[in-house]
């Protein structure tokens, strides 16, 4: 066979020097026009076909050949193409100043990657729902009565793994990144089951952090009372991955379990729970039964767990004693909370979130519980500060040295009913000793305290100046004052107090005032605000020519006013000149002054002002 001539660049013709346009002007194109027409072609006609036919077989063996020949050409060239490409690539990759670093200092970028989080987040997406037209009981589906949850997945270590070989060497010799897993196991898949299990096996013998959950808002509590029903709602993928998961336990450092009830948990232990819990050090737990009792005796037995977080104080008998932080959600009652302290003599740390007392069961001790180590303390409590007065009085905290208080109090819908309530207390009827349980506690335990927080509801001045004379180590004061109607004194008293020749809390280097005062417009001046923000400045002034009493960092912020006079709109106010001079004076020495106005809005528009 011949080898096909070539064909010009330009103009593509043959390059053989041989020309056929004699050959193609005897075979001109059939015109198309003849083929739509109703005209038979003539003897002549006829005649010729056969050689045209067989021309036109001979051309396209002869251009088949040659497109064979030019695309092997074309393909020789790309091949050409793409290896000099890559080797360019390649030269390049050998020059990038990554490869500098020490494979220590990558290791700590891909801790930074991986670890800042979780290695693995597994949840179940919250939008992209809608209701079923069948109107069944499982919500979200997709109208057939079929749940339908959407996965998202987070992965950074198996993504970085992806990158190159040499990353992936690193990353699957370092256990450690693929040892952090947050795991929402409802309705998972096989692909799901199948990546955890990829990452439990590459965390190798690395101690592990777990956070495993079911969505709350998906399903109620009782849906978990029929064992078959809930492992049917998790899936048979889901469950394994919790089989998987409790089968690992041994090797948990971190553990957070978010369930209702903890039936499940019961259930899977029959087969797969550990023999302890050697390497626990914090344990997240919100579980609204408690069942698992093998959970729990390993959690008592626990050696180095230190940290944990509990949903309700019925678990006293499974707290270990070397535990240095607790926090406590839902707390209800002191009794047996008073019982168990002295029983945690490492508590450095606890935190009572949602603290009600039992008014029934309260009783205070005749001789208060002594923590000797407990140095820090954080309450919070729907109720009032009255609330804790057993706890303060059953109490004593020799080591206390930050103490944070949070109450909230049951609001109107409407705040304007709150001003105009004829009941509404007045500055003056607050009780003087409205913090005397308070008082009492910290006068007893003769603690120093260098951090205190009270976001409470309205006490008078005379109750804070008591509490604050025997605080001389106080760092940090951080207050809410509260005002139904009128002006507190507490800011012009303690701004009095702290600039005598013995100042109150002469150590005091941060000040954090909210002052919230709902009142009607007709009776606002702002002139008022602006004399209270003047006469803390000055004190401010005072103790900055001291550097032994100088206060370096304050904030004041006055709440809203309420507008209920048609016709006026709502309007921002400015600081004085004279004021805002004398803080960017006080900002030149290195006192850091922030002062938020209030401004007049109309019903419930949220705190918002001017801040210098």
């Amino acid at each position: 066979m011949t080898t096909p001539a070539p064909l010009c660049r330009n103009c593509r013709t043959l390059l053989d020097g041989h020309d056929d346009s004699a050959q193609q002007l005897s075979r001109p194109l059939l015109d198309i026009q003849v083929l739509r027409s109703n005209r038979l072609p003539s003897d002549i006609e006829v005649f010729q076909m056969p050689s045209f036919l067989e021309a036109n077989t001979a051309e396209l063996e002869r251009l088949e050949e040659e497109i064979r020949h030019v695309r092997g050409t074309l393909e020789e060239l790309q091949k050409r193409r793409d290896a000099i490409q890559r080797d360019t690539a390649q030269r390049r990759s050998w020059l990038a100043p990554i490869r500098k670093l020490p494979v220590e200092v990558l290791g700590e970028i891909f801790s930074y990657a991986c670890l800042r989080d979780f290695s693995l987040d597994i949840s179940s997406t919250r939008g992209g729902y809608k209701e079923c037209p069948l109107e069944c009981d499982n919500w979200p589906c997709d109208g057939s009565g079929e749940m339908i949850i959407l996965k998202s997945i987070i992965a950074p270590t198996c993504i970085l793994s992806h990158v190159c070989h040499y990353w992936r060497c690193i990353i699957n010799a370092s256990p450690q990144l693929w040892s952090s897993l947050r795991l929402d196991i409802i309705q998972m898949k096989e692909e799901h089951s199948d990546l955890v299990n990829l990452y439990l096996t590459r965390s190798a013998q690395h101690p592990l952090k777990i956070d495993i959950y079911d969505p709350p808002d998906f399903y109620e509590w009782a849906e978990y009372e029929d064992i078959d029903e809930t492992i049917n709602m998790f899936g048979e993928s889901g469950f394994e991955v919790l089989q998987a998961v409790v089968g690992e336990l041994g090797r948990c450092n971190k553990f957070s379990y978010r369930f209702y009830p903890d039936s499940l948990l019961e259930y899977v232990g029959e087969r797969y729970r550990p023999k302890a819990f050697p390497l626990l050090t914090s344990l997240h737990e919100k579980v609204g039964f408690m069942e698992a009792d093998w959970f729990w005796d390993l959690v008592k037995d626990s050696p180095n767990l230190n940290d944990m977080t509990t949903q309700y104080f019925i678990k006293l008998a499974y707290l270990p004693t070397n535990l240095q932080t607790l926090k406590v959600r839902m707390q209800r009652g002191c009794n047996n909370l008073l019982q168990s302290l002295p029983l945690l003599p490492n508590l450095k740390s606890l935190y009572l979130h949602d603290f009600l007392p039992h008014p029934d069961h309260d009783i205070p001790s005749a001789v208060p519980a002594q923590t000797v180590n407990l140095c820090d303390l954080t309450i919070t409590t729907a109720g009032q500060l009255a609330h804790l007065d057993v706890l303060h009085a059953s109490l004593t905290l020799p080591n206390l040295t930050s103490l944070r208080i949070y109450t909230s109090q049951q609001r109107s819908d409407n705040e304007e009913d709150r001003i105009t309530n004829e009941n509404a207390a007045s500055v003056n009827s607050y009780r003087v000793d409205q913090l005397a349980t308070l008082t009492g506690l910290l006068d007893r335990s003769a603690c120093f305290l260098r951090e205190l927080t009270l976001h409470v509801e309205p006490f008078s001045s005379a109750a804070i100046v008591s509490l604050l004379e025997h605080q001389s180590r106080l760092v940090g004061l951080e207050l809410e004052i509260r005002m139904p109607q009128g002006r507190s004194p507490i800011l012009q008293d303690l701004g009095a107090r702290m600039t005598l020749l013995e100042p109150l809390i002469p150590r005091l280097q941060r000040l954090v005032i909210h002052e919230h005062s709902y009142q009607d417009y007709r009776e606002y001046d702002i002139n008022d605000t602006f004399a209270e923000i003047a006469g803390a400045v000055s004190m401010l002034e005072k103790r900055a020519s001291s550097t032994e009493n100088s206060i370096t960092d304050v904030s004041l912020s006055f709440g809203r006013v309420l507008l209920n006079v048609r016709g006026v709109k709502s309007k921002k106010y400015a600081l004085p000149g004279e004021i805002e001079g004398r803080i960017q004076e006080l900002c030149a020495k290195g006192v850091k002054c922030q002062v938020t106005l209030p401004k007049i809005v109309k019903g419930d528009r949220g705190v918002a002002g001017t801040t210098c």
